[in-house]
């Protein structure tokens, strides 16, 4: 597997590039756009290997939950507590419709909270170093409880310095093997098309295109079934079930 290292140390062989060169900045442009190619081809999809686990872990009278330094996008609507019937806390974007909610209570009045039903993701503002995102609860929670929630996570250099830190460019990304020849691709095109003066960049950007399109295909393929699917998208089949027209089936 590649590291950002590795990987230009091989496109700088590919494009037979001095790495000695005056002011080292060929070089440090090259490995500047490796990162971006990175950062780019692990945002351009929802897949799968960025889909992880959380947990909101709520206490009496906190409000606004920090989520982790990686959290990208929320990957489900509502959440429900493990083993407890009427749990559901429904996640909204529309801050307009969340606060109309929450209007319905008084934060400041103890003898108005209860089980927080409604959630909206937006920037914490109480942390002016780095960025990280919170959720606000509607009402203000009564006592402790906690969801298990999934969602994206964001590529591991902003990831890192949201939590503080930087990615080092000798490590290796957490995703899978092939992702390591959609990467060479896509930063051979890029630093073809910067560095090379020619149009061999063009084969390369073809090559990555037709591995993007592969991976993302085989990406939205979960699931290997016997027989494909049936998409009834304007719901033929369901209006003429026996359902529908209100005929029981008959019994054998």
């Amino acid at each position: 597997m590649w590291t950002v290292t590795s990987l230009a140390a091989h496109i700088r062989g590919e494009l037979e590039m001095n790495p000695d060169a005056p002011g080292g900045a060929i070089p440090t442009r090259l490995e500047n756009i490796i990162i971006e190619c990175a950062k780019s081809l692990w945002d351009t999809h929802e897949w799968r290997f960025r889909r992880k686990q959380g947990t909101l872990s709520i206490t009496a009278g906190d409000y606004d939950i920090s989520l982790p330094s990686d959290f990208g996008r929320l990957d489900q609507r509502w959440v429900r507590q493990a083993a407890e019937s009427d749990s559901d806390l429904t996640f909204v974007e529309d801050v307009t419709y969340f606060q109309k909610y929450a209007d319905r209570f008084d934060r400041s009045d103890t003898n108005d909270r209860g089980r927080p039903r409604m959630a909206c993701i937006v920037q914490d503002y109480d942390t002016s170093t780095k960025f990280v995102w919170e959720v606000f609860l509607a009402p203000v929670p009564d006592d402790s409880y906690s969801y298990l929630y999934w969602y994206l996570t964001l590529n591991p250099w902003i990831a890192a310095t949201n939590g503080g830190t930087s990615f080092s460019n000798g490590t290796t990304p957490l995703w899978p093997e092939q992702f390591g020849e959609g990467w060479h691709l896509y930063a051979l095109a890029r630093c073809q098309r910067a560095f090379a003066g020619s149009e061999a960049w063009k084969e390369s950007w073809a090559a990555y295109k037709d591995w993007l399109a592969r991976e993302i295909e085989d990406n939205d393929k979960t699931i290997v079934l016997a027989h494909d699917r049936i998409d009834d998208g304007y719901m033929d089949l369901d209006k003429v079930s026996s359902v529908w027209i209100g005929i029981e089936p008959e019994a054998f």
